[in-house]
C-alpha cells in the first residue's frame, strides 16, 4: 500500500552510475502504477547532480544527525512513510536511523551485509547468505532480482562472427585503473580487424584514451563515444561488451550481447553465481585485471570461439 516512496541512492563522480540506472528504472515503474517518488540525496554531489538529473527537485541532506532528523521531518511532512535505499555510503547506521523513526525501510543490497530493511533485494543466492535475516525482514534473494529494465535483443539470426566490440571504463570511466586491459582490448581489435567503440564519461577520459591512442596510427575502426543514458540500448549492437562487472553486465547478457569483465575492485558487490545463470561469457578476478598475458589470452580464446559463438547467433 505505498503511495509515496522516496529513494536515496549513489550518484557521484566516484561511483559511476549503476546506481542511478537501477533506481531510474525503478522509479519509473512505481510512477506508472501511481506511486508518487522523491529522490534524497546527499547535498556534496549536488553539481554532480545537476548534469545527470532532469526534470526532478530532490531533498538534499548531509550525513550528520541534524540533517537526517530534518530529511526525516521533510519526509514525514510530504506524507512519505517509505525509503529505498540503493546505497554503500549512505551505511547501516543511517539506515537503522530511519527505521528507528518508524519509515518502512526497501534495501538493494549487491554485498549480503546486514541490514534493518523491512524488505531487501539482491541478486546473488540464498547459500551465500551466512547471517539470518530477522522475523521482521523479508529478503529476495537471486539473478531474478537484479532489477534490471527491458532490453530489446539484437536478431541474432544475422550474425555469423565478432566483428564489434564495446569497451568501457564503467559509470565512472576509470581507464586509468584498466590500462592493461584496455591496450589489450585495442591490440586484439587491431589484429583481427574489428571494430571498436571506447564509451567515455568524463572529459578526462576521453583525453586519457586519446593519449593511449595517439601513440600510433590504428589500422582498425575505433570510435570514442560519449556517454548517453540509453546506452543499454545500443549494446544490441556489439557482439562482445567489455569493461567492469556491475549493472552493464545484466544489460549485455539481456541484450543478447556477450560480456567479457573484471572486478574493478575487490569489494565483494559481483554475483558470480548470478552472472553464470543468465549467461556470462568471460569474467576475470581483480587480481587478474591488470595481467596482460592472461587478458591477451582470454581475448585469442574469444577469437578461437568465433565458430561455436557463429552456432550459438543462428
Amino acid at each position: 500500500n505505498i503511495s509515496k516512496l522516496a529513494y536515496v541512492y549513489d550518484l557521484n563522480p566516484r561511483q559511476g552510475l549503476g546506481h542511478f540506472t537501477r533506481t531510474n528504472r525503478l522509479i519509473k515503474e512505481f510512477r506508472r502504477s501511481g506511486v508518487e517518488c522523491y529522490l534524497a540525496l546527499e547535498d556534496k554531489h549536488r553539481d554532480f547532480h545537476e548534469k545527470i538529473i532532469r526534470d526532478e527537485t530532490p531533498i538534499y541532506f548531509k550525513k550528520t544527525s541534524k540533517s537526517l532528523n530534518l530529511l526525516a521531518a521533510t519526509l514525514r511532512r510530504k506524507k512519505i512513510h517509505s525509503v529505498l535505499i540503493d546505497s554503500y555510503t549512505f551505511g547501516f547506521k543511517w539506515e537503522k536511523y530511519l527505521s528507528e523513526k518508524g519509515f518502512f525501510i526497501i534495501a538493494i543490497d549487491d554485498h549480503l551485509k546486514k541490514h534493518s530493511a523491512n524488505m531487501i533485494f539482491t541478486n546473488k543466492p540464498e547459500t551465500q547468505r551466512k547471517f539470518k535475516n530477522s522475523k521482521s525482514q523479508k529478503w529476495f534473494m537471486g539473478p531474478e532480482f537484479a532489477l534490471l529494465g527491458q532490453t530489446k535483443k539484437r536478431d541474432v539470426k544475422k550474425k555469423k562472427i565478432i566483428s564489434s566490440i564495446l569497451l568501457h571504463g564503467g559509470g565512472s570511466s576509470l581507464f586509468n585503473l584498466m590500462t592493461n586491459f584496455t591496450i589489450e582490448t585495442i591490440k586484439f581489435a587491431e589484429e583481427n580487424l574489428i571494430d571498436l567503440s571506447i564509451v567515455c564519461t568524463t572529459k578526462e577520459s576521453r583525453r586519457y584514451i586519446e593519449s593511449l591512442l595517439s601513440n600510433k596510427i590504428w589500422s582498425t575502426k575505433i570510435k570514442v563515444l560519449p556517454f548517453k543514458k540509453d546506452l543499454a540500448k545500443k549494446f544490441q549492437n556489439y557482439d562482445v561488451v567489455a569493461g567492469p562487472s556491475g549493472t552493464t553486465t545484466f544489460e549485455t547478457i539481456l541484450a543478447g550481447s556477450f560480456p567479457f569483465t573484471f572486478q574493478l575492485k575487490d569489494d565483494g558487490r559481483d554475483s558470480l553465481s548470478a552472472f553464470n545463470e543468465i549467461g556470462h561469457l568471460l569474467h576475470l578476478k581483480h587480481v587478474e585485471k591488470n595481467n596482460s598475458k592472461i587478458i591477451a589470452d582470454c581475448w585469442l580464446l574469444i577469437s578461437k570461439m568465433k565458430l561455436r559463438l557463429s552456432s550459438v547467433l543462428s
